[in-house]
């Protein structure tokens, strides 16, 4: 067992949440997506063999794009394990050890963000030619490392940035309102991916050339500004100490402009009273579990609902439900964290918990379906009508089958996905032939 207070904590955290299937379906998705926009995307691949200069631009563009959107998570991610953890008000009332503390939040923040360049890698699995997957693999993981790196190191300065008379005039030309101290501090994640940015675009250019034939060392470029932004993160460390202060200020700053019921507002709320009376107070507790506990699932099911409308217009309706049912793993996720104890001591029985639970599941996993749903009527016609009503039908043995078998959930839905894949395959009259004389 580690000596490390701070990361005995993380150890025993993940230990209560037990198995963890988000590397799996990061894996996963990435595949998938990649699969989605294979033909359109990646038709690039084959001049990537011969060391075509349009090939290799095109590579880097797309590794340059996806590595951006990593940096961005990561700048914006970081600063919330960082700076606002959950565990703040357990480390504000305690001695800081900043050594410690600044190596298990290096470790926690790499293993939490490990999922989006999984995803990330597998979505390159269509370059097939493995000198480009290697390249592209090497700049993709510079990307996600910068991010990494860069967020953590400027986050953490960001209050001694404050303080720093060199850095007055650029913090009062964009502070605003706010005071210096707490302005370089709401700027710090921006800061952070300008800067991880530009060596991202410079990795890319290295990898440009490196796939047209010429290696690059500016392909390591991001890779040594992430190194450079643990070096100054650790230097930093200390400044930790300043940010209970500095976080109240800003709580007290923005509490008056927070409406009085927002703390109890949880997502979906308002559909809970279109819902037979004797489980409306049981599929609010369930949605209050998803706001409040796993409120990534939430919004980031708005994020594939996107994904999956460019699924339903171009027709991919097997990728769409595998879309849903990726998002409905969140009811294995509710199922695996509440204790049993909770139940038992309101008095509810096992089916109401899993009817409400299914409930609350599939309205988190509704966009996804709607988008797909409704991409795919406007562009195919009244044929898009059963399209959309089985998507309805996926999200909800989806939200069921998540909350009924738990941990078991992911074999099932890959299971699930690979059974809804062969019935387009096998069964494409389902959604492409007219329906009572509508569609083409």
């Amino acid at each position: 067992m580690t000596a490390n207070p701070y990361q005995r904590a993380f150890a025993r955290a993940r230990h209560a949440r037990g198995f963890d299937a988000v590397p799996i379906l990061s894996i996963i998705g990435g595949a998938l997506a990649a699969a989605l926009v294979r033909a359109n995307v990646y038709d690039f691949a084959p001049g990537l063999a011969h060391h075509t200069p349009l090939a290799a631009d095109a590579a880097a563009g797309l590794v340059a794009r996806v590595g951006l959107l990593l940096a961005a998570g990561l700048t914006l991610g970081t600063f919330d394990i960082v700076v606002r953890g959950p565990d703040r008000a357990v480390l504000d009332i305690h001695p800081l050890l900043p050594g410690p503390w600044y190596a298990s939040r290096v470790t926690e923040s790499a293993r939490v963000r490990l999922p989006w360049l999984l995803a990330g890698l597998a979505a390159l699995w269509p370059l097939a030619d493995a000198r480009a997957l290697f390249f592209c693999g090497t700049a993709l993981a510079g990307a996600w490392f910068a991010g990494l790196g860069v967020g953590i190191g400027v986050n953490l300065a960001a209050p001694a940035i404050g303080l720093d008379a060199r850095f007055t005039g650029a913090l009062d030309a964009i502070r605003g309102v706010n005071p210096r101290l707490q302005a370089a501090l709401l700027y710090a994640p921006g800061a952070a991916l300008g800067i991880a940015g530009m060596g991202i675009l410079g990795g890319t250019e290295g990898l440009s050339a490196s796939l047209g034939g010429s290696p690059s060392p500016l392909l390591l470029l991001p890779w040594a500004l992430g190194a450079a932004g643990i070096i100054l993160g650790r230097a930093a460390a200390p400044n930790a100490a300043r940010l209970p202060a500095l976080l109240g200020e800003i709580d007290a700053a923005y509490a008056n402009a927070d409406a009085p019921d927002e703390a109890r507002i949880v997502y979906l709320q308002w559909a809970v009273r279109f819902l037979p009376t004797r489980l409306q107070i049981h599929v609010l507790r369930e949605l209050r579990h998803v706001w409040r506990g796993e409120r990534g699932w939430a919004t980031g099911a708005w994020g594939l609902a996107i994904v999956a409308a460019v699924a339903g217009w171009a027709g991919q309706l097997w990728a769409a439900a595998g879309l849903v049912l990726v998002i409905a793993g969140v009811g294995a996720r509710l199922t695996a964290l509440e204790p049993a104890w909770i139940a038992e001591g309101l008095g509810l029985t096992a089916g109401t918990v899993k009817r409400a639970r299914a409930l609350a599941v599939a309205g988190v996993a509704s966009p996804v379906a709607m988008a797909a749903g409704a991409a795919f009527v406007l562009h195919h016609g009244g044929a898009g009508v059963v399209a959309a009503a089985v998507l309805v039908g996926v999200c909800a043995v989806g939200a069921s089958v998540s909350v009924r078998v738990g941990r078991a959930y992911v074999p099932v839905a890959v299971l699930l996905a690979g059974a809804i894949a062969g019935l387009y395959d096998g069964g494409a009259w389902l959604w492409a032939q007219p329906l009572w004389g509508w569609g083409p």
